[in-house]
């Protein structure tokens, strides 16, 4: 489950079950900082894992933040490329073909003008932006 942000001691983007009975080695990370700065040669290969996993978040779709959006608005836009030049993963609902958005802003209480939202799993926060004219 690893990711480069265990290097700078963020958490998780994402939550795992084993499908099979296994076992789970948690890594301290002062441990793991000093073993990656130790062993060049293991710290190549779990540097091209965290990284390739990251590539795969981003390309699946799957990430802490959801964006619900519209493609029409410029904040829509601005969300996406920020979280794109960022590397972070995010999943992106669009509001108008999509049945469970809306049930996502009732619960929410936000309304479709509201859009785009965007919400940060593992935070409990979920914010509208307001758009002020156009």
């Amino acid at each position: 489950m690893g990711d480069v942000g265990m290097l700078s001691g963020r958490r998780s983007l994402v939550r795992a079950r084993m499908r099979e009975g296994g076992e789970v080695v948690e890594v301290n990370r002062g441990c793991l900082q000093n073993l990656v700065q130790s062993d060049a040669d293991f710290s190549e290969i779990l540097m091209r894992a965290f990284i390739f996993r990251r590539v795969e978040l981003i390309a699946r779709g799957l990430g802490d933040v959801v964006l619900l959006g519209s493609r029409q608005f410029r904040w829509d836009i601005a969300i996406r490329e920020f979280l794109s030049r960022n590397g972070h993963p995010y999943s992106y609902l669009i509001s108008t073909n999509d049945t469970g958005v809306q049930e996502v802003l009732d619960r929410f209480q936000v309304t479709g003008a509201e859009v785009p939202v965007v919400h940060l799993r593992g935070q409990n926060c979920f914010f509208a932006i307001r758009r002020t004219g156009k």
